[in-house]
C-alpha cells in the first residue's frame, strides 16, 4: 500500500535535490568555473 504523504515526501525531495545541484552547477559556472574534470592547460 502506497503512502500518499511519503510519496509525496520523495517527490518533494527529489525535486529539491535536482535544484540544489542545478544552482550549484549555475554557480559554478558563473564563478568562471570550468566543467569538472576539465584540463587546463597554461601552455
Amino acid at each position: 500500500m502506497n503512502n500518499p504523504e511519503v510519496d509525496a515526501a520523495r517527490l518533494r525531495g527529489a525535486a529539491v535535490g535536482a535544484w540544489s545541484a542545478a544552482m550549484a552547477v549555475a554557480a559554478h559556472g558563473f564563478a568562471g568555473g570550468g566543467i569538472p574534470g576539465e584540463a587546463r592547460s597554461s601552455r
